[in-house]
């Protein structure tokens, strides 16, 4: 079994001083600056229980008008501590191949910055992951830290809504999760049994408030 290489952050170097927790929409910038300016690769075994690193996560939610895609983690999934929760952002680690250029397309460039690296890895994810019909419109809504549970104590999200004109988009690793496209204001159902980083999602304001349980 080969030992994967994931992209991470010094803790230290996001957050030289307050750390946020929750959903981060202000500041942006200054946190991808530094996490440019300090990002490496080490053994996905060495680093999955120390919270000094953080590592970096696209979490790609697909949105086609009041719908989201939802999908529940199955037990077969690599990350055990999500198995049988929902969620609604689609992602995984940043690898080493994403910055050799492993996954580029033929004729282009290895990549050189922080966002090129990102970009490519993101891309990578979502082929892995599911299909899609068309190029999404991404953008980017914010940062997950969550330090209150293990996983999110070694994790830090960068949250992308992907604006769909259909709903085009299924699962590509059936044994891993299924998924469907459900309104938001149904997401309430759900919401109980949401991984947080989905959950600090809708809670940001940054899709229409589902109706749920307070």
């Amino acid at each position: 079994m080969t030992d994967e290489r994931v992209l991470v952050v010094q803790r230290d170097a996001i957050f030289p001083a307050e750390t946020p927790q929750g959903f981060i929409s202000r500041g942006i910038d200054v946190y991808f600056q530094r996490m440019q300016a300090s990002y490496t690769f080490r053994s996905r075994r060495l680093v999955e229980n120390d919270p000094s690193l953080k590592q970096i996560i696209p979490y790609v939610v697909f949105m086609h008008e009041d719908r989201v895609f939802l999908v529940k983690r199955l037990p077969a999934q690599s990350e055990q501590r999500l198995a049988g929760m929902f969620s609604i952002g689609i992602g995984g680690h940043i690898n080493k191949g994403d910055a050799t250029g492993e996954y580029l397309p033929s004729g282009c460039e290895t990549p050189e910055s922080f966002h090129s690296v990102l970009a490519e890895g993101m891309n990578r994810e979502i082929r892995e992951e599911v299909f899609v019909g068309e190029d999404p419109d991404l953008s980017l809504a914010g940062l997950i830290n969550d330090d209150s549970t293990p996983v999110g104590q070694v994790h830090l999200g960068l949250v992308y809504l992907a604006r769909l004109s259909g709903p085009c988009v299924t699962v590509r690793e059936t044994e891993l999760m299924t998924g469907s496209f459900v309104p938001v204001s149904a997401l309430g159902e759900y919401y109980a049994g949401m991984e947080t980083w989905s959950q600090i999602v809708l809670d940001s304001g940054c899709l229409r408030s589902p109706d749920r349980p307070r």
